[in-house]
């Protein structure tokens, strides 16, 4: 089911990237009109994991402002859809709810994906990193605060 998933998802970014590339008129169409066929877990997926901004604001896509800016990692995402994506792929994992992220049993999973009974074991680095950001988005909501990858 999660193979399926992964390759749907990655039909999905194909399609995106080949429908912003090779055009000029590229930031006119992200800010100018909506896209009628928007990603799923755009938040999770286009935004980079190793650098830019999540701001505890709602919004619909990634935003890419200008590079003479220079927001590092040229992009800054929604925290709260960063959640609500999350949400949705903890549900798909079957992350139990109230797991502790800091147990032995989710380091473990980590530390040995493809092993253990239950899903979320199995997909142990995925269900980690899901975790994180779960709680990265829950802290950043209480305190109003950006959460930074740099």
């Amino acid at each position: 089911m999660i193979l399926g998933i992964l390759k749907h998802v990655a039909q999905r970014i194909e399609r995106y990237y080949s429908s912003i590339s090779d055009r000029p008129s590229f930031v006119r169409r992200l800010f100018g009109s909506r896209r009628t066929d928007p990603l799923r877990y755009e938040h999770v997926i286009v935004h980079s994991d190793a650098e830019g901004y999540y701001v505890p604001q709602d919004f619909e896509r990634v935003i890419f402002p200008a590079k003479a800016l220079k927001i590092p990692g040229g992009m800054i995402g929604s925290v709260p859809r960063l959640l609500q994506e999350c949400r949705g792929l903890a549900k798909l994992l079957e992350i139990p709810a109230g797991l502790d992220i800091e147990s032995d049993e989710v380091l473990e999973a980590a530390e040995s994906p493809g092993s253990g009974k239950a899903k979320w074991q199995r997909y142990g680095i995925e269900s980690f990193s899901c975790l994180r950001l779960m709680a990265a988005c829950e802290a950043s909501l209480k305190a109003g605060a950006a959460i930074v990858f740099c």
